[in-house]
């Protein structure tokens, strides 16, 4: 019986020896932040502002790069607009990269995710996403494997990532057990500040809004106006965003953020005489619920 005891005993020594380099990443990490002199738990402002209650403004607190999607020549873009966040003699990016990837959720693309954050990217969006399973597969994606320090209730959804991140942990300016301390889906992982954002784009993704924000891993959703209206059958033949159908429809993904309480965001802002609202834009976004903006602040004066 002794035995027993001491072999179970020397498993919680030798599991909690396991978990040392994680607590001293962390230490380190907050400390590095802390040094930095911006007074900030985060490296990542969306989450900060997020968590404040506050929205995030591509160009102010987050950086929406040139989209991969529909665009073939634009990986030099990327790789211009990533150095442009670092330049020379700088410890640490001047804003939070965020990319759409030119696959849709039905496609394989966790090589395209795996070599993007690799290089420094610390937001992908997937365009098309219309079920659990294909937010569950996005959500993998952005995973390293978990480790077997890692506790059980942050496992699910299995990471699939690959390793070759040197050039993302020197683009944050730290070392690669701080990286891969944060390199996580956040909320997901509490430490972890990279984001997968889902595209939410047609009638059947809207209707499924309240299971896909349920994911974890999840880090927000972004209605995609001009799609939607396509997928609804409502262009003139083009997109026809700016028309109450339409606008029924995002009301209904932000009605969901707020009462699930999940980070969503819009890439359109409605049209006066649309929005029941006296004063449309950004500002009634932000009334709705919305929380992520891929312009600037438009007519939103808040913080």
């Amino acid at each position: 019986m002794q035995t027993i005891h001491l072999a179970t005993a020397w498993r919680h020594c030798l599991k909690a020896m396991a978990l040392l380099p994680l607590v001293l990443s962390s230490y380190t990490l907050a400390q590095g932040r802390d040094a930095q002199g911006n007074g900030s738990p985060y490296l990542n402002q969306i989450i900060e502002r997020f968590e404040a209650g506050l929205p995030s403004f591509h160009g102010e607190h987050w950086c929406n790069l040139p989209g991969i999607e529909g665009d073939p020549f634009a990986y030099p873009k990327i790789e211009k607009a990533l150095a442009d966040l670092r330049p020379e003699g700088s410890s640490k990016p001047s804003c939070f990269p965020v990319v759409r990837i030119d696959y849709y959720a039905d496609q394989d693309y966790k090589h395209v995710v795996s070599g993007l954050l690799n290089q420094g990217l610390g937001g992908i969006i997937v365009p098309m996403v219309e079920s659990v399973s294909d937010l569950t597969k996005a959500v993998a994606a952005m995973r390293l494997p978990p480790q077997d320090m890692m506790p059980d209730s942050l496992r699910y959804p299995y990471g699939t990532r690959g390793w070759n991140a040197v050039s993302a942990y020197r683009f944050w300016g730290l070392n690669s057990n701080q990286y891969a301390t944060l390199a996580d889906v956040w909320p997901l992982n509490p430490q972890g500040e990279l984001m997968i954002f889902v595209m939410i784009e047609t009638p059947e993704a809207v209707r499924q809004i309240r299971n896909i924000l349920s994911v974890p891993g999840l880090s927000g959703v972004l209605i995609g106006g001009a799609d939607l209206s396509l997928a609804m059958g409502l262009g003139t033949p083009g997109p026809n965003y700016n028309i109450p159908e339409v606008e029924a429809e995002i009301a209904k993904v932000a009605e969901a953020c707020v009462a699930m309480g999940k980070l969503c965001g819009s890439y359109i802002s409605p049209p006066e005489g649309v929005c029941p609202d006296p004063v449309c834009g950004e500002t009634y976004r932000v009334k709705q619920g919305f929380r992520l903006f891929t312009t600037g602040r438009g007519n939103y004066t808040g913080p």
